[in-house]
């Protein structure tokens, strides 16, 4: 039994630093009602919150591009409506990102990029001809801004690869 209670406890310990890593706020803006986040490589922008429910921008009024996936992200952009604590910016950690859901509606595709486990972003991703050349297209939300234009190309590219390597 004390065996197995030690092989789970080194797993747990090996993987933990994995998952450590969490998007901090850099920056927080709020006027008219609407509230801007920085996360430093990127932003989410028209963020509202009522009575302490965070309200997250939707695309064109209609579709929910944007999603936090964990409480302590919903829990630490909540708090900046009444007292943020921000990340220092030299602090800041690159986000990581993976793959999540890939939709397929008529020539668009629709990705969903996950960053550090706690924000879900959906791009739409089209694939057409131009002046006899493939074009491949990641398109962002409105709501979501890259503060970094290499983290930007990287992350596009990324989506471009691993839509069109699995469709």
């Amino acid at each position: 039994m004390w065996k197995g209670l030690r092989k789970i406890f080194v797993l747990c310990a090996v993987f933990a630093p994995l998952s450590a890593h969490a998007l901090t706020v850099e920056n927080f803006k709020e006027a008219g009602g609407a509230a801007s986040f920085s996360f430093g490589y990127f932003e989410v922008q028209n963020v509202s919150s009522q009575n302490g429910v965070l309200t997250l921008p939707l695309e064109k009024g209609q579709y929910k591009n944007i999603k936090i996936l964990s409480k302590d992200l919903y829990k630490a952009m909540s708090a900046c409506f009444t007292s943020c604590v921000l990340t220092k910016a030299n602090d800041l950690k690159k986000p990581s990102y993976k793959m999540g859901e890939i939709r397929t509606t008529g020539k668009t595709v629709i990705a969903d990029i996950v960053f550090d486990d706690e924000l879900a972003v959906t791009f739409l991703v089209s694939r057409y001809a131009r002046e006899g050349k493939e074009v491949v297209k990641a398109n962002r939300p409105s709501d979501f801004v890259f503060n970094d234009k290499d983290f930007e190309k990287e992350v596009k590219d990324y989506i471009k690869n691993e839509v069109y390597k699995q469709n």
